[in-house]
């Protein structure tokens, strides 16, 4: 399916892209030792803080799963409508996606509830009512996703990796990743790599990097003091910018190779209203162009 350009972009910017972090040329790699910060570049550190400990998502209670979520973007005149749907055994089971007169369904598959498989259904007419898109996940013995598979229909009807994307961790904390693309025949390449920094649970600075380990954009991120509200959702359902324990409130961007035009700006600054859970019922960016409203069940 053909995704709105800024949509695209959005992507494109959270999406993982890779190096080495051992040598010369900013080639990373942690490993699940117990480090409290690494250096990612002559001049910067990467915070991995374990002071603090990992604070489960109570969405067991009432009132704190995600029923719909509705975005709307200043330059669409449609809105982007997110809906969960959960059963009372491994909680979070569909996922359906409404924009303009498209409809994406993502079913998911567990296993030992973690989450292995995510089905897509497209209501376009090219999919003939069709699965075209499954995700295959992979983890460690500790629980923690370590590959990411994704696997598109072929013309034949089979189904192939078109990307994958492989993680890495300092005990509990997801330091840095390594996205790959595959040709049709089956050829693995490498596309790039991120570094994650972490404070008081918070992802703070993502460093994206090219395949030939040049820095290509960094995102810095602040947050509010309340529950983020999408820690609700299978953490490996979503972009790792939404594992964090809070709210964003401010994303500053920063360009080094790549050219982005984010629609909020380089930086972008939000607000939100709270209920009586400390979950955020809506959030706007400060200049207008981003609006959301949530609902729980």
């Amino acid at each position: 399916m053909n995704w709105p350009k800024h949509y695209l972009l959005l992507a494109s910017i959270l999406v993982v892209i890779s190096c080495n972090l051992d040598d010369e040329n900013n080639n990373h790699s942690v490993g699940n030792s117990n480090l409290t910060q690494f250096q990612i570049d002559s001049t910067s550190y990467c915070s991995l803080d374990f002071n603090s400990p990992i604070v489960p998502f109570p969405s067991s209670k009432p009132g704190f799963k995600i029923q719909t979520t509705t975005t709307s973007y200043s330059n669409l005149s449609y809105d982007f409508i997110d809906s969960f749907l959960y059963d009372n055994t491994t909680g979070l089971i569909d996922r359906i996606i409404n924009f303009r007169q498209d409809t994406i369904t993502m079913f998911l598959t567990y296993e030992n509830e973690l989450l292995t498989k995510i089905s897509y259904l497209n209501s376009i007419e090219i999919t003939n009512g069709e699965i075209y898109r499954i995700d295959s996940l992979i983890y460690n013995s500790n629980g923690q996703l370590i590959t990411y598979i994704e696997n598109r229909k072929r013309n034949d009807g089979l189904f192939s990796a078109s990307k994958s994307e492989e993680y890495s961790y300092n005990i509990d904390r997801l330091t840095h990743s390594q996205y790959y693309y595959y040709s049709a025949t089956g050829e693995k390449r490498l596309g790039g790599s991120n570094i994650y920094c972490w404070e008081n649970q918070n992802l703070t600075r993502e460093v994206n990097y090219l395949d030939d380990g040049q820095k290509a954009i960094e995102q810095v991120y602040d947050y509010d003091d309340k529950v983020n509200y999408k820690k609700g959702i299978p953490q490996n359902f979503q972009f790792p910018s939404f594992w964090s324990l809070n709210n964003q409130t401010k994303t500053t961007l920063n360009e080094y190779l790549i050219a982005v035009e984010p629609l909020c700006g380089t930086i972008c600054e939000f607000s939100a209203d709270y209920n009586s859970n400390d979950l955020p019922i809506s959030i706007d960016s400060q200049n207008g162009t981003i609006q959301t409203r949530i609902v729980y069940q």
